[in-house]
């Protein structure tokens, strides 16, 4: 539903899509919706129920993406493994049968995803998604020149018994927002493009709840919802950022307290210093989430530099664990070792980034701001 708030406690539909519309069944030939469900991928089996029971909630939609340049909009289907892409551009009456709105399909599936064998083509070995959540269009808060832009990417729940991940695909869509299908196969694409994941797959697992975003740095931020947890993944799979919510049942724990299952959240979102939903708010910090907080662990950083220049980012080297550098603004930096050997390379986002250097041994390095003008920066790294 799109709904138009008129005043402080009251709405007008604007426009609404029900599923219920685009039904077929092969069960019942006395029925209007009767037809051969391979034959029409358009339309969703409404005997395709994986719950044993009859469940009104059978399908158990939890995201919704809206397309501002294809007018579209992108559902997140997890009890039939499904992501949908349907035309908001319709009128409502439009929206409630096959023809109208850009596409000229009225409110028919536009496009789907992750699991074949609902419409009768394809079996257990071509399902990609499992469960899945948070189903969004890669765009926003990046550079266009980024190659995910316009992909889809979505929290893969249970795509192994113990284990989580966040997979991108590119749908095949045109400009036009037209998307290529072949009558009497699975709408493509074949693969994922990308998945990210930890390194040891059990260690990010929520069998619910869960997002992704793609961050400007290249990475993304992952958020295992049953695990309360939210984690910057970069391609290689190494952990760029961690943070887990110190709370369980809604309740802040003490610090230092073994989380349990109870510590959920639905999604994450990473916002820039520049979005504009902060302008004007205070920002400062008002106390811990943690109640017995040791506050001794704020000052155990051993060094404080700061680099002159555009860029006027500041290093912290933390207990020779981590690389704290905070960036006014997007920057890249090398990592070079006493001998003059690059070690490592990131990219910086603006604001607070946690590079860890648990894979450099203790040492004298530098930080060098690539394509800024700041001056390297000299650190050294302490045996934790």
């Amino acid at each position: 539903m799109e709904l138009q708030p008129v005043g402080l406690d009251s709405v007008n539909v604007v426009w609404e899509w029900h599923v219920w519309d685009h039904l077929v069944q092969d069960f019942n030939p006395n029925a209007a919706n009767y037809g051969v469900v391979a034959d029409h991928p358009e339309l969703v089996d409404i005997n395709a129920v994986y719950t044993p029971n009859i469940n009104p909630d059978w399908l158990h939609i939890n995201s919704v993406d809206y397309n501002p340049t294809l007018d579209q909009i992108l559902l997140s289907v997890p009890f039939l493994h499904e992501v949908w892409v349907i035309d908001h551009s319709t009128i409502t009456a439009e929206a409630a049968g096959h023809v109208g709105g850009n596409s000229g399909r009225g409110g028919d599936l536009l496009y789907r995803w992750g699991n074949p064998s609902i419409y009768d083509q394809g079996g257990p070995a071509d399902r990609d998604l499992y469960f899945n959540h948070a189903a969004t269009w890669v765009g926003p808060g990046l550079d266009a020149s980024d190659p995910d832009v316009g992909k889809i990417m979505v929290f893969n729940n249970r795509v192994g018994p113990d284990h989580s991940a966040v997979d991108i695909f590119a749908p095949p869509v045109d400009v036009n927002g037209n998307y290529a299908y072949v009558p009497g196969t699975a709408f493509g694409p074949l693969d994922r493009d990308a998945r990210y994941m930890t390194a040891n797959p059990p260690d990010l697992y929520s069998p619910g709840q869960g997002s992704g975003q793609k961050l400007p740095n290249g990475h993304v931020l992952a958020a295992s919802g049953r695990q309360g947890w939210m984690v910057q993944l970069r391609p290689d799979s190494s952990q760029a950022w961690s943070y887990v919510v110190p709370m369980e049942n809604g309740i802040p724990v003490d610090q230092g307290t073994v989380l349990g299952s109870n510590t959920i959240i639905f999604q994450a979102e990473w916002i820039p210093p520049s979005d504009p939903r902060l302008q004007g708010l205070v920002l400062d910090p008002i106390g811990y989430i943690e109640t017995m907080p040791n506050e001794q662990f704020c000052v155990l950083n051993v060094s404080t530099t700061p680099i002159a220049g555009d860029a006027g980012p500041v290093v912290v080297v933390a207990d020779g664990t981590r690389l704290v550098v905070e960036v006014a603004g997007p920057m890249e930096a090398l990592v070079i070792d006493c001998s003059g050997r690059t070690v490592h390379r990131e990219r910086f986002v603006a604001g607070r980034n946690d590079l860890p250097t648990v894979g450099l041994r203790p040492g004298a390095y530098m930080l060098v701001p690539v394509g800024v003008d700041a001056r390297p920066v000299r650190f050294a790294l302490v045996a934790p």
